[in-house]
């Protein structure tokens, strides 16, 4: 995972500031603090830029746990498809009954993908149920992050929600 951030740069995103200048004295810590609390600002700082820019895209953010075959969906799932989970894990089983019949096979064919080693990342697209019963045309973008033996653990990505977009 290492590689993928260094080969691909995102400027909005800043690094903290550098603790080189921090003199570690266990009898002044005071410069230390201050430079602790100065990277947890910008870092709360990026999360706020994060979040704001998902919720700009129509966005979901989700992480799917592959050893627990557990899903979370991030921030904004009760805003853009009215399930009040919000960064709470449910089982994989949940998230599949609510894709779009006509759907889900291709959408368990790419999950198949992911535990043969064969794909990384990945984008598609396929329907999914609100709350409220209607269907949200979903663009899916995903990225796949493996133990050192190739195996994947786990998959982190984004739900947009291009519902607006097809309605053109």
């Amino acid at each position: 995972m290492a590689n993928f951030w260094r080969n691909h740069h995102v400027p909005m995103m800043q690094p903290p500031p550098p603790l080189d200048h921090v003199e570690l004295n266990p009898t002044d810590r005071e410069p230390a603090a201050a430079a602790v609390a100065g990277v947890e600002a910008h870092l709360r700082a990026n999360e706020e830029r994060y979040r704001l820019i998902l919720r700009a895209a129509g966005g979901v953010q989700w992480q799917w746990d592959i050893q627990d075959n557990s899903i979370t969906l991030g921030v904004g799932t009760m805003e853009r498809f009215g399930w009040d989970i919000d960064d709470v894990a449910v089982p994989l089983s949940w998230f599949q009954q609510r894709v779009h019949p006509e759907d889900i096979g291709a959408m368990l064919a790419r999950a198949e993908e992911v535990h043969s080693n064969s794909v990384r990342s990945a984008t598609h697209a396929y329907r999914f149920r609100r709350a409220n019963g209607q269907y949200a045309m979903v663009h899916d973008h995903f990225y796949v992050l493996r133990d050192i033996d190739g195996n994947a653990t786990c998959a982190i990505g984004v739900m947009l929600d291009a519902s607006e977009r097809h309605a053109l």
